[in-house]
């Protein structure tokens, strides 16, 4: 039986952020957050931001000279690995003694493309038998809109990099994802034979100040994938 109420402060907070990220499908609920005692410490979201700070720059939106340029991360292993607290050792394909496995790519030989993350993370809770990924994360520059068609060839696949992102999870049974353009992260759940859902993080809005409890659900929600939460 749930303990929260309409007036309790961790529910308010919840439903705060996920009001301004305007999920798509399910993903995580308030409710469901609050049952699993995942509070967003208010009291730490001031140093939370300014150790966020230190990993933004500012990043070109177009290659033109007078490109526009927004808040955004140039480094995701950095960010990962110093702010998320992931393990080094758990990164797998972000350097040569640890490449990724041929069983996480998937050929579409209709479109004479192969679909890869940029880098997985293990599961150090893996059960026997279970998937050994935690997650998948794909990297793209700032420049690539997340939701946009990527033009290509007669025969290739004209479809965003948020649906080959999909796609690549479903076909290798790895639910979760993490779709990065630089200034934005997408967390995206896609679980076998159900409707996906996806969050989405702007960098620009967890450097503000009325942005610190998305940057706190950010932060919780990366802790909790370790747990086999989503």
């Amino acid at each position: 039986m749930s303990t929260f109420t309409s007036k309790d402060p961790a529910l308010a907070d919840h439903l705060g952020w996920l009001g301004y990220v305007q999920p798509e499908g399910l993903v995580v609920s308030a409710p469901a957050l609050v049952d699993a005692q995942a509070i967003i410490d208010r009291a730490q979201l001031g140093d939370l931001q300014r150790k966020f700070a230190e990993q933004v720059t500012s990043l070109r939106l177009t290659q033109s000279d007078t490109a526009e340029t927004q808040p955004g991360i140039e480094n995701l292993q950095r960010l990962v690995t110093e702010f998320l607290g992931w393990p080094y050792e758990l990164l797998v394909g972000v350097d040569l003694s640890r490449p990724l496995p041929e069983t996480l790519s998937i050929s579409l030989s209709e479109f004479q493309e192969i679909l890869r993350p940029s880098f997985a993370v293990k599961n150090p809770h893996a059960k026997e038998g279970a998937s050994p990924w935690l997650l998948l994360v794909q990297t793209h520059p700032a420049t690539v809109d997340l939701d946009k068609p990527v033009a290509g060839g007669e025969r290739s696949w004209h479809a965003s990099p948020a649906r080959k992102f999909e796609r690549l999870l479903r076909e290798t049974g790895v639910p979760i994802g993490l779709l990065f353009n630089g200034t934005k992260f997408r967390l995206i759940y896609a679980p076998p034979k159900e409707n996906s859902g996806a969050l989405t993080f702007p960098v620009g809005a967890m450097t503000e100040v009325s942005g610190r409890l998305i940057l706190g659900a950010f932060q919780l929600l990366s802790e909790r994938l370790s747990k086999d939460f989503l």
